[in-house]
């Protein structure tokens, strides 16, 4: 079964999964990066990261500290 199929069948969205599948290839990236790959407007992907985060499947960290 794909993962798209999968993913559906637990409510996600099309664009919640194309951020999810663009983050498992990128692995830790800049949001503008995920955007560019899963190709969603960056203030979408963004809010797609929050839900990610909230729903536990995604975390994040500042690269600067």
């Amino acid at each position: 079964m794909q993962i798209q199929v999968i993913l559906k069948n637990f409510g996600f969205s099309e664009k919640e999964i194309a951020v999810y599948l663009a983050l498992i290839e990128l692995g830790s990236s800049s949001v503008r990066t995920i955007a560019e790959k899963a190709k969603v407007n960056r203030g979408t992907t963004y809010d797609i990261l929050k839900s990610l985060i909230n729903m536990g499947i995604a975390s994040y960290y500042n690269k600067e500290s």
